[in-house]
């Protein structure tokens, strides 16, 4: 849930806050192969948003052998499963994968340009009811700017491929 203030009409929430639809948007977006590709590659806290650079080499992509799906939360709460893999070929790979395994970027935040949304209050707070987005990706996200907590990574593993140059050999 990240603060954000209505340019229209000066309102100021204090986040937003996915309906159960956004997230099989979400899902259909990291999962489709051509209609959103960049929606299933991972920036390193949003980086080429911040430098306005779509040329920075990503931090991760999607594992397209696991689609991502939604699930129920042990508290009730919906969320999106999603297995990323980390990009060895970037430039700060091994910073990402440091903050990653301490928990520095104890989870992920979502990259996506709202088209409706209707006004939830909770406590006594607004919040955007997000009922329609446009994905644009994902990122892993610091602990301290981290929106939505509950968007967490929950394991991480390292797996390195090696090719080998076999030859055939017959005997004659």
């Amino acid at each position: 849930r990240a603060a954000s203030v209505d340019k229209e009409t000066g309102i100021e929430y204090e986040g937003d806050v996915c309906s159960l639809g956004v997230l099989h948007q979400i899902c259909d977006s990291i999962n489709a192969k051509n209609v959103t590709p960049q929606a299933s590659v991972v920036s390193d806290r949003h980086d080429f948003i911040r430098q306005e650079d779509m040329s920075l080499d990503p931090a991760g992509i999607t594992d397209k052998s696991e689609p991502a799906v939604v699930e129920q939360l042990s508290d009730g709460h919906w969320g999106v499963k999603v297995k990323t893999i980390m990009n060895k070929l970037n430039p700060n790979y091994k910073d990402v994968k440091f903050a990653v395994e301490t928990g520095l970027y104890p989870g992920y935040s979502i990259e996506y340009t709202t088209n409706d949304y209707t006004v939830l209050e909770e406590d006594g707070k607004l919040y955007r009811h997000l009922d329609d987005i446009n994905m644009e990706g994902y990122g892993y996200a610091s602990g301290r700017l981290i929106a939505n907590p509950r968007a967490e990574i929950t394991n991480s593993y390292y797996k390195e491929i090696e090719f080998l140059n076999e030859t055939d050999t017959e005997e004659k």
